[in-house]
Order: structure tokens, then sequence, then C-alpha cells
């Protein structure tokens, strides 16, 4: 169900609804379709593509607060793998698809 992006380059779009049934809970590992996260956030499988309406950080995390690692160009078509919602209630897409690894998140106000 992971998928993986080789080159950080290509990224998302969003449309409105939710695409596939996985979920992510924070803390947890489970049945086929969960993903191990840390924090306070919950994620579910995603799968669209949309454009940045502006220049966007790359954060470590499903939080303004978390690390910023880089940045994706105003105009970038991005995909997002997982649409996440953090304790305060904001959305954040997970753009790498590997939460194992170094999941990379936008936030949703950016595209």
């Amino acid at each position: 169900m992971r998928r993986q992006i080789a080159c950080v380059a290509v990224f998302l779009a969003f449309g409105t609804a939710l695409a596939g049934g996985g979920v992510a809970v924070a803390d947890s590992a489970g049945p086929s379709g969960e993903v191990a996260t840390k924090g306070p956030f919950e994620c579910r499988e995603w799968g669209r593509s949309g454009v940045t309406d502006r220049r966007t950080a790359v954060h470590t995390g499903p939080s303004a607060r978390s690390k910023v690692v880089g940045h994706i160009g105003k105009g970038r078509t991005v995909r997002g793998y997982y649409r996440c919602v953090n304790s305060a209630g904001n959305v954040w897409y997970e753009i790498t698809g590997d939460f194992d690894n170094s999941p990379r998140f936008i936030w949703s106000g950016n595209v």
C-alpha cells in the first residue's frame, strides 16, 4: 500500500472526498492499512494530486512547529498519499507515502 517517491520534485493536488480506507492513528500499529506514527494525529489514505498556490514548506510532521526540511515552489504538482488531521484540527498531507522512514508533510492551506 505504501508508495515510494524517489524525488521530492513530484507532488500534490487534492479533491474533496477521501480515497481508500486505510487509517493511521497516532502511536498505533495494527491491521493492514494502519500506519505507525508519532504524535496526536490521525491519517487516512488519500492518493490525490494538486498544485501548490504559493511557496510551501515541507515539514517532518503534521504541525507548523515541526522541523522544515525544504520547500516546494508555487505551481508545482504534488501528490498526497495520506490526509492527516492533527490535534488542533488542521489538515496536512503526507507527500512521500512512507511513514516508517522519513515522512514529509505539507499544510493543506497551500494546495
